[in-house]
């Protein structure tokens, strides 16, 4: 799994890939990659992005989580 860290309107956020199907398995391992770079917190505010295609979610989409950081 691919994470960064990028800056948007509101602050930081980390940002990594994920399928939402598998969002549980793939949510730890990112909250883990953010436990191991302790450059980082956590500040609340995280949401997912996905596509919605003809109104209907497919869950196998790839999609963005993002986690509201700042550096400490």
């Amino acid at each position: 799994m691919y994470q960064s860290i990028k800056d948007y309107e509101g602050g930081m956020f980390a940002v990594a890939d994920g399928v939402h199907h598998f969002l549980e398995k793939d949510w730890a391992t990112f909250m883990k990659w953010l436990e191991q770079h302790p450059e980082y917190k956590t500040t609340g505010g995280c949401y997912e992005e996905f596509l919605i295609d003809n109104g209907k979610v497919d869950y196998y989409t790839t999609l963005q989580f993002y986690e509201k950081v700042e550096k400490r």
